[in-house]
């Protein structure tokens, strides 16, 4: 997944409404002149029984008055039932549980005993994350038409029934966003941090949403969530509201993609840590191995290999991904959160971490991570230097044969690459004149290259440290462009 962010970002990611008019056949095109049997067709499988079920459907959405199209020229969100059709990839999260792939991965998972469930689409740990549903489901899902729309309109909007009809009336844009919320609505135009806590749902997990070591080495991929990098690759069915000075759009701030990723660290953090929390219950299996770095153990054991060289307790490393971003910093006001995360990974790499200290440590750094979620910095290219400067330092480590490195692993170079590269972009809007800007890009490029992973790989392949060198080397170039002063490692 991750490979497919890196392979994008040099991409165009300004979304461009798209549609071509098909022809149909008209039925007054002729008469035929006998009646064709009518085929069978199968009944439509029921909605479920629960009388609380508020979920309607994408299709509620997708009349040509409302999003459908037929008003396009108001406004890209009118067309939004058309881009998401046709452009995103979540419409197809549904279809992607009846190819082969997912159903060996349920075979692989114990299908044929009797509780399994009998196919991917009926599974409650697939259909969480693959379907709308409002609630996490468990166990075999009976069959539910509803299924099919994949990850659909109310999966972020929330569920539609109590506020489908009121969000047509022309008094909606005057409630409140309490009183919308009271009807189910999620309002999300607002906010970077509500969109990338609702992706997180998904892409990092949490209850009833776990893509655990059991599901990966049947063949799931692995969640790599970094909200700037999905958001701005994210085909848009919406435009950017001008006019409210009292909350303006963040997509109108220059430094969007930083605050993306700002919004991005904090989500990904609270979404990894009430995961852990949940994965501590008495009937989890412990310690759950997807809690740890995949490349750690997967990789080619040669004498070259960035695995071999650098110093390692023998243990795998605990989060390198989603928690990397907030470890790499020494800014004041985080200092709470990453002392509560040191304290919870001196836990986590013990030879047998202890389940209620780790579902306390979490708890510990869930408390402290709360204040800061809503915490919107106004950046400066001088303050964005400062985070780049920060990020580099900390991220980087020394080698047993005393090599320093930009990082110590695959997924902290990946995180390091994208926080840079994120910052870069902002800084790059603020000062368009500045005449670094394009050795910044050069060498975000260089790094971005040699993080690929190599064909036929799902992981860094060989890790050749020639390529974690020539990584390093463009680090160290980027942080003598934030500052000439720096003396090299």
């Amino acid at each position: 997944m991750l490979v497919c962010c890196l392979l994008a970002v040099t991409a165009d990611t300004q979304a461009q409404e798209q549609g071509t008019a098909t022809p149909s056949d008209s039925p007054l095109a002729g008469t035929p002149t006998a009646v064709p049997p009518v085929p069978h067709i199968p009944p439509v499988p029921p909605l479920p029984a629960a009388s609380n079920n508020r979920i309607v459907g994408a299709a509620s959405c997708a009349a040509a008055s409302c999003h459908g199209g037929g008003r396009r020229i108001e406004g890209l969100h009118f067309s939004a039932s058309l881009v998401w059709a046709g452009r995103d990839p979540h419409a197809s999260a549904w279809d992607v549980l009846n190819t082969p792939r997912s159903k060996t991965m349920l075979e692989l998972l114990g299908a044929g005993q009797p509780s399994a469930p009998p196919s991917p689409v009926q599974d409650a740990r697939c259909l969480n994350c693959h379907a709308t549903v409002e609630q996490p489901l468990s166990g075999t899902v009976p069959v539910n038409y509803l299924h099919h729309d994949g990850v659909g309109c109310e999966a972020c909007h929330g569920p539609a029934r109590d506020w489908i009809g009121p969000h047509v009336t022309s008094d909606w844009k005057s409630l409140s966003a309490t009183a919308k919320a009271a009807l189910g609505y999620q309002e999300l135009g607002s906010s970077l941090t509500e969109r990338a806590r609702k992706c997180a749902e998904c892409h990092v997990g949490g209850v009833g949403r776990d893509v655990n070591h059991d599901l990966i080495a049947a063949g799931h991929p692995r969640l790599d969530y970094e909200f700037s990098t999905f958001h701005t690759n994210y085909p848009r069915h919406w435009q950017p509201r001008t006019g409210n000075t009292e909350k303006p759009d963040p997509e109108l701030s220059p430094t969007l993609t930083l605050d993306a990723w700002q919004a991005g660290r904090f989500a990904a953090a609270e979404a990894c840590l009430t995961l852990l929390q949940d994965r501590t219950t008495a009937e989890r299996p412990w310690p759950e191995l997807a809690e740890y770095s995949c490349f750690s153990c997967h990789h080619n054991l040669e004498d070259r290999s960035w695995y071999q060289q650098r110093r390692s307790t023998g243990r795998p490393g605990w989060e390198t991904w989603s928690l990397t971003p907030l470890r790499n910093s020494h800014a004041p006001e985080l200092l709470p959160l990453t002392t509560a995360l040191d304290s919870l990974s001196g836990l986590m790499n013990r030879p047998a971490p202890d389940r209620l200290l780790v579902a306390q440590s979490a708890n510990a750094a869930l408390t402290a991570l709360q204040p800061l979620r809503a915490n919107h910095a106004s950046w400066t290219p001088t303050s964005i230097d400062t985070l780049c400067l920060d990020q580099i330092r900390r991220a980087r480590r020394t080698t047993s044969d005393r090599k320093s490195l930009a990082a110590g692993s695959w997924d902290e170079m990946a995180q390091l690459y994208l926080g840079l590269r994120a910052a870069i972009l902002a800084r790059q809007n603020l000062e368009p004149q500045d005449i670094r800007n394009q050795q910044f890009s050069q060498q975000l490029e260089i790094i971005r290259s040699h993080l690929l992973f190599l064909p036929g790989y799902d992981s860094p392949g060989t890790s050749s440290i020639d390529a974690v060198l020539l990584i390093t080397a463009a680090v160290n170039q980027i942080e003598l462009l934030l500052d000439p002063r720096t003396q090299q490692p």
